[in-house]
């Protein structure tokens, strides 16, 4: 696990949040790449589609938005994806999630994520990406 995996994972396992500068496009346009997020522990029964979670994939830790739960056995697995890629990840099990996002700070402004929020956010970006392709298409 890196160094920073671990640092995430023990503040956050201890009951504390966290903030730091996100890196990556993954999360466009709700994170940006440098952005500063905040991220708290949540437990498995307070955790909405439409958060997004910072988990533990392999030896780093992702932040991607959770778009569906199922049951996988006796264990509930959880199926994330980045609102810039394509395709969901591996679906993952209640252990690998570290905390939710629930602050993003850019520029100065905070903006507080919450699912209801964070869902409007993704309709909203998801119509302007559309109404950019129809003036691209009818130009």
């Amino acid at each position: 696990m890196t160094p920073f995996a671990a640092l995430a994972e023990h503040v956050v396992g201890h009951g504390m949040s966290i903030r730091f500068r996100a890196s990556g496009d993954s999360m466009y346009p709700v994170i940006l790449n440098g952005d500063v997020i905040t991220v708290s522990p949540v437990a498995a029964h307070e955790i909405a589609r439409g958060d997004i979670l910072l988990y533990r994939d392999g030896d780093r830790v992702l932040a991607h938005r959770l778009v569906g739960v199922a049951a996988s056995g006796s264990e509930t697995r959880f199926r994330l994806r980045g609102d810039s890629n394509a395709t969901c990840d591996l679906p993952i099990a209640a252990s690998q999630i570290v905390g939710r996002v629930e602050t993003v700070e850019r520029h100065g402004r905070v903006i507080a994520l919450h699912a209801t929020l964070a869902g409007i956010q993704r309709t909203s970006a998801t119509i302007r990406r559309y109404l950019m392709l129809c003036r691209r298409l009818l130009a």
